[in-house]
């Protein structure tokens, strides 16, 4: 969750996929039966976002900033990361309504997903061309703000009966997650003293606080008429909402300072965007006579790098980013084509 900042996303996953799994058990489950499987599933968008939050406050540093050369995405990966957001619409229906045994309430949940997902991506593609100063898409809005309607149905998928009702929530939360990516990050990372670099706070934080706040009022409309039960109800939904955000902040909190301990050897803050920390960033290359070879993408990582061509033996060749100038972003298909002076064979 914590993303760019450090390769700590092993850690992270390893301490927040139990933590939330046993808050889930022992706060859900046990304590409050009340709260069905599905509804406690979908707490892990509300847990996993603040849980990311709050190690990137912990983590932070003032010499941050959100205009870091590694930092930018590029074309090419913007189109790849495309291809994960639309394998998350198509699925997504089926992660609403995984848990949901009765069948009536599955194909609700189903539809009432479709819905929610058609109108935060309209709510995405509107609301991206409104804000940006050439009236052209953002590549980080259509990959997020698409996903929101999503995360906050989830809490009520089942629950909601009419279909204007998905598609209003859908819209709010495309239009949330826009606004929010578009007007105040720039300003709020800064003043929260957050790194957010993926824009997990718009995408799932408050889509999933959005959703949360939703369902106790479905459940408050839904009990109108039995008094003995409306109060109670809503009373357990806002608290299962509230010790998710509770435990999330504090177990991101925890694992914040653990991984500040010199014991994990963090790299430097000027490192904080550097693969080769941690990765090896040789790409090899098969040779078959000579090759012509011109380098015209390099990914986000590598773009202040220098390529440099050696020839390891017959039959390949590994290039070598300590040393090259940088190269323009181009077309993935325009990588390697002919080009002046040719590789001398092995």
């Amino acid at each position: 969750m914590f993303d760019k900042l450090i390769d700590t996303n092993t850690i992270g996953w390893h301490v927040e996929a139990p933590l939330h799994l046993d808050h889930i058990r022992n706060g859900d489950c046990f304590c409050c039966p009340q709260i069905q499987s599905h509804v406690s599933m979908m707490h892990a968008h509300l847990f996993g976002a603040y849980f990311g939050l709050m190690v990137s406050w912990t983590l932070y540093h003032s010499s941050l900033s959100r205009k870091a050369e590694k930092e930018r995405s590029r074309p090419v990966s913007d189109m790849f990361a495309v291809l994960g957001t639309l394998f998350l619409w198509i699925f997504w229906p089926s992660f609403n309504s995984a848990l949901i045994m009765e069948e009536d309430k599955k194909w609700t949940a189903i539809y009432n997903t479709y819905f929610v997902m058609a109108t935060s991506t309209i709510a995405a593609f509107s609301f991206s061309i409104a804000t940006s100063k050439n009236g052209k898409l953002s590549m980080a809005h259509i990959q997020n703000a698409t996903l929101a309607g999503g995360v906050a149905l989830g809490f009520s998928a089942s629950n909601i009966q009419q279909p204007w009702i998905a598609m209003v929530l859908g819209l709010a939360a495309g239009t949330v997650s826009v606004l929010g990516m578009a007007c105040l990050q720039k300003r709020l990372d800064p003043a929260l003293k957050i790194h957010d670099t993926s824009g997990v706070l718009y995408t799932f934080g408050l889509p999933s606080l959005l959703g949360g706040i939703i369902h106790v009022i479905l459940i408050l409309t839904n009990h109108s008429q039995n008094l003995s039960v409306l109060g109670y109800s809503a009373l357990i939904e806002v608290g299962a909402l509230s010790l998710s955000l509770c435990l999330s902040l504090f177990s991101g909190l925890l694992t914040g300072l653990t991984l500040t301990c010199k014991l994990w050897k963090t790299p430097p803050v000027t490192k904080y965007f550097d693969d080769q920390v941690y990765w090896e960033v040789g790409l090899y290359l098969s040779l078959d006579g000579q090759l012509y070879i011109k380098i015209l993408f390099l990914f986000a990582s590598w773009q202040q790098g220098y390529v440099e061509l050696n020839v390891l033996g017959e039959g390949s060749a590994a290039l070598n980013t300590q040393r090259a100038p940088k190269f323009q972003t181009r077309s993935l298909c325009s990588i390697l084509e002919p080009t002046g002076n040719p590789v001398p064979s092995p």
